[in-house]
């Protein structure tokens, strides 16, 4: 069964590598957080992954990193081994290739990929949702390492990403 799983994420992140990791600057297709700028220390507190204005999605691979010395990614479904973020609602995820956080790293790395008889998604909304424990008081910057978007055909999607910061007080 991992040997199927390790070869299904293996032909979706080769067709998803395709993908250019930030768009020029004149894409109106941005992936973006949706999160507080200033949080208080122990508090708990979500930060959505978004994507706006999209044409034609089917596919998406995230990898995100922020200070763990700061922030601590809580599990979004406990039932499972690991922490997970909670996946968003623009895509049904019929595939989903990857959902990671690896806490002490401070990176989230996730991959969700729509298949037919679902159609590709236009518009905006919501690829993730991260909750994280403010730990201590300081600043995490919160960086997009790497989105690949791709339509149905595995073609890269334009994009531009605003990466985003957490001031805990």
């Amino acid at each position: 069964m991992m040997k199927c799983g390790l070869i299904v994420l293996t032909i979706l992140t080769t067709t998803m590598a395709a993908c250019v990791p930030a768009a020029a600057p004149t894409s109106s297709t941005v992936v973006r957080f949706d999160a507080p700028s200033t949080v208080a220390a122990g508090s708990t507190f979500t930060v959505k992954v978004q994507l706006d204005n999209v044409k034609e999605l089917a596919g998406d691979e995230v990898y995100i990193s922020f200070n763990p010395a700061i922030l601590e990614a809580q599990d979004a479904d406990p039932a499972k081994s690991g922490i997970q973020v909670a996946m968003g609602a623009l895509l049904k995820p019929d595939f989903v290739a990857q959902n990671l956080v690896e806490a002490n790293r401070g990176k989230i790395s996730f991959a969700v990929v729509q298949l037919p008889p679902n159609q590709p998604v236009s518009g905006s909304g919501i690829l993730a949702t991260v909750t994280f424990k403010a730990k201590m008081a300081g600043s995490s910057p919160l960086t997009f390492d790497v989105v690949n978007l791709a339509n149905t055909a595995g073609t890269p999607i334009d994009h531009a990403v605003q990466n985003g910061q957490i001031l805990v007080k």
